[in-house]
């Protein structure tokens, strides 16, 4: 259910296995799982990027859902009622001094 994220996703194909068992992969708290399905979507975005050619940030930019956009439903059926993803971003971006960060990259490559 989680797959899309806070993108604009709207055809989402999965194959998934399930089990039940007493061995818990994660542990009560909250949120249980989304890391885990976090990891996977911002993955999968870098990958496009890279296959692609683009910068990681503009797939990120064009994909995210709207500001206008909301209410939203996902293609997966998720309902998200608000939310500025692109502010988030540029704000986190801002913090963590990114272009900063990308030069140093490039100098060590």
């Amino acid at each position: 259910l989680m797959l899309c994220g806070s993108y604009t996703f709207k055809n989402v194909q999965m194959n998934l296995t399930a089990a039940f068992t007493n061995k818990m992969a994660t542990d009560a708290y909250r949120g249980a799982g989304r890391p885990e399905a976090t990891y996977l979507i911002e993955r999968m975005i870098d990958v496009v990027a890279h296959d692609l050619d683009l910068d990681p940030l503009e797939v990120r930019r064009k994909n995210f859902i709207g500001k206008d956009a909301f209410p939203y439903e996902t293609g997966t059926a998720v309902a998200y009622d608000s939310g500025d993803y692109t502010a988030a971003l540029d704000k986190a971006l801002k913090m963590a001094d990114y272009e900063a960060l990308r030069e140093q990259q490039a100098k060590l490559r």
